[in-house]
This record gives structure tokens, C-alpha cells and sequence, in this order.
């Protein structure tokens, strides 16, 4: 079952940007918007892939980082909002198959990102 999707929404992280996603399960593409521009029109991130997700995060107007998804794992790439599409994409984080991506958070000065390891960890005592 091919289940699809549309959510509208302001990236809470500055508030200058509003974002469309359009997607499925296995796919997904974001449209964004100046806030500051509310009749402008929605430009695209990157067009759909298949088996290939995205999910931007904007923390300043020069740059949108983007965590992607070729392969059940994710890395973090970013790009100008200028020129935002695949072809200007630059690798910030690689893709870790021992280490996949949990998290990335990206803030004004600084970003934090969360990877999983396969360590064993001790039973939890209730």
C-alpha cells in the first residue's frame, strides 16, 4: 500500500522559513518559503527519489542542512538556500553504516548529532 502525504509547517529552530512536505513511506520533497515573503512562491529542495528521504533543517538563512536517506541510514549534507537542490549539496556529516544517525539538532553557532553504536549496554535494574 502506497500510503501518501502533505504537511505544512514553520521550522520552530528560527521561524524564517514555512515548509511543504509532500510524500509517501518511502520518498519524500520539501518546497520552502521566506516567511518574511508570504506571497512568493514555494521553491522545491530537491524533487523526489525513490527510497530516498530528506528532512531539512534551517537554522540561518545561508544554509539548509538536510538529513538523507540512500540507504536506511542517514548523513547530513547542507547547501545555500540559494541553490538548494542535490547538486550543491555539501557532506557534513558521512553516511556511518557502523554508527548510523539517530538525531541532529542545528542551532545558530553549533549542531549536535546523536549516532548508534553497538555497544552492549547492562540490563536496566527495575
Amino acid at each position: 500500500m502506497n500510503v501518501s502525504y502533505l504537511g505544512i509547517g514553520q521550522k520552530p529552530a528560527t521561524g524564517q522559513y514555512l515548509l511543504i512536505e509532500a510524500g509517501s513511506h518511502t520518498t519524500n520533497e520539501y518546497r520552502f518559503l521566506a516567511a518574511s515573503d508570504p506571497t512568493g512562491e514555494f521553491r522545491i529542495i530537491a524533487p523526489r527519489r525513490d527510497d530516498q528521504e530528506y528532512y531539512p533543517t534551517i537554522a540561518t538563512a545561508s544554509s539548509i542542512s538536510v538529513s538523507t536517506t540512500p540507504a536506511k541510514n542517514f548523513r547530513i549534507v547542507a547547501a545555500p538556500p540559494s541553490t538548494p537542490g542535490r547538486d550543491h549539496w555539501t557532506e557534513l556529516i558521512p553516511l556511518d553504516p557502523a554508527h548510523p544517525l539517530e538525531d541532529f539538532d542545528l542551532f545558530q553557532s553549533f549542531a549536535v548529532a546523536t549516532h548508534r553504536t553497538n555497544s552492549a549496554c547492562p540490563p536496566s535494574k527495575s
